[in-house]
């Protein structure tokens, strides 16, 4: 009976080893800076949500007030530089709450390098901020990816004032960590 317990054991320790050498690679920290101007999604004749055709597209803004609050459904066109360099376009949300405080989500779809890297990625950020004049601070995570970075994770944070209005350029800071599966 010792001896199938110590052979389990060994083997356990074995596996353990095994999975370690085929692990990810050494994580890699990224920072740097996105640039990005948001704006208010119209309804399109259908109803539907729709990036706006420019600052003086006339059709009604998707926003609504429910409860005291206030939800907007926005797009963004945004650089990214640092780490992680390229552009991106991001599908977003953000409530105004009756307390003043703010909350977004969006889904960035993302088209660069990363460590010499070529490709696009799927990153899902969400953000909070105390009021409308207070630094935004959130977190970003990697949900997918294709070409050459179909293979990248991480995760990391982001903050800053952002834009301070639509149709305005405004920038936050990033950073994280980011490795790539083994090949």
């Amino acid at each position: 009976m010792k001896r199938i317990g110590l052979l389990s054991l060994t083997l356990v320790m074995l596996l353990t080893a095994f999975s370690v050498s085929a692990s990810a690679t050494t994580p890699t920290d990224v920072a740097g800076e996105m640039t990005y101007m948001a704006r208010f999604k119209v309804h399109d004749d259908s109803g539907a949500c729709v990036p706006p055709t420019g600052p003086d597209d006339t059709r009604p803004p998707c926003i609504r007030m429910a409860g005291g609050n206030t939800f907007g459904e926005t797009y963004e066109d945004a650089e990214l530089s640092g780490g992680m360099s390229g552009i991106s376009t991001d599908d977003c949300r953000v409530v105004i709450h009756r307390s003043g405080a703010w909350f977004y989500k969006s889904i960035s779809s993302f088209q660069g390098t990363v460590d010499g890297r070529e490709g696009t990625l799927q990153i899902s950020l969400v953000g909070t901020r105390p009021s409308g004049d207070a630094e935004w601070e959130g977190s970003w995570m990697i949900l997918g990816g294709d070409g050459e970075l179909a293979t990248l994770h991480g995760q990391g944070t982001w903050s800053g004032y952002g834009a301070p209005d639509v149709w305005v350029w405004g920038s936050v800071f990033y950073e994280g960590q980011v490795h790539f599966d083994p090949e």
